[in-house]
């Protein structure tokens, strides 16, 4: 028997997450984690060397610049989102329509977190199919959940280096994954590079402000291991952000078509704070109080 506890606020989390820098490791975990995120994961990581990541990766996040850019770039998705739909919906021939809630928030969180931490357009809400990228992150990430939480007891699942279809296919899948995020990551480079030379712009991004923050605690060190390193973080954060997002605004979704008197204080209270704008800025977010509070209970509710 052992207790578990929720922690939601955020200043609860951060006492939990500095009051240790080490948690016991379970091999088999450590094992699928370290094929599906790599070994420098911060969550993988213990002592002096997460404290390391973790004030790095934790810096680049505090910019003000970087949540309006954040905002800009949520509104973009989302309006992309109601003009393919609605398309969609126009040129049908039948009287019904049906949509899958998850998997259009799961292309929705994806083509928000490409644009805000990495600017890469991933376009998902634009197509029926899913880009490559996309397609190769879903596919590890499912064989992550089978080899563990399906078939933990299987000796086979923690063979990755055996040539059976199914790791060929997961080897291919994630060099398609850490590949791409290899050239965003040398691109990013090169653009500050240049930036630092000519005083040009460089896009606001998550990924902006990680390479800088280990570029400037490593700057004698390889470059290429600063950057699987960098990788690692990237591949964590997509892991941390994709199904959890899309699955609390799939059930936010379901609880309020069961609440009409919170679908309308919802749609009130945008109206107000909004008007006929369809962008959204951070000055806005932090005025949507009653929105951001169905969003906790919803949390409550579905861990």
């Amino acid at each position: 028997r052992f207790d578990m506890y929720i922690v939601l606020r955020s200043e609860d989390v951060k006492k939990v997450l500095v009051s240790s820098n080490y948690r016991s490791s379970l091999p088999i975990l450590t094992k699928h984690m370290v094929q599906f995120l790599g070994k420098k994961s911060l969550v993988l990581l213990m002592n002096e060397e997460w404290k390391l990541h973790r004030r790095l990766l934790r810096s680049s996040f505090y910019h003000e610049d970087l949540f309006s850019s954040m905002m800009a770039d949520v509104s973009g998705v989302v309006n992309q989102l109601i003009k393919y739909q609605t398309a969609r919906i126009q040129a049908s021939t039948t009287s019904s329509l049906s949509l899958d809630v998850l998997s259009m928030n799961k292309k929705i969180t994806l083509d928000i977190i490409g644009l805000s931490a990495f600017n890469y357009r991933f376009n998902s809400v634009n197509r029926d199919d899913k880009e490559e990228v996309a397609s190769a992150f879903q596919f590890i990430q499912d064989e992550y959940s089978r080899r563990f939480h399906e078939e933990p007891l299987n000796p086979f699942a923690l063979m990755y280096f055996l040539p059976t279809k199914r790791n060929k296919r997961h080897k291919q899948c994630r060099h398609v994954v850490r590949s791409t995020l290899h050239q965003m990551i040398r691109k990013k480079r090169e653009e500050l590079v240049l930036a630092s030379q000519t005083g040009s712009q460089v896009h606001e991004d998550l990924l902006k402000h990680i390479v800088k923050s280990f570029d400037e605690e490593h700057p004698n060190s390889d470059k290429e291991h600063v950057d699987n390193e960098i990788v690692d973080e990237l591949v964590t954060f997509l892991f941390a952000g994709f199904d959890t997002t899309s699955i609390v605004l799939s059930y936010a979704l379901y609880e309020i078509s069961r609440r009409p008197e919170v679908e309308q204080g919802l749609l009130n209270e945008s109206s107000k704070v909004l008007g006929n704008r369809t962008a959204v800025t951070y000055d806005d977010y932090t005025k949507l109080e009653y929105t951001q509070a169905v969003l906790r209970e919803v949390l409550r509710y579905v861990i």
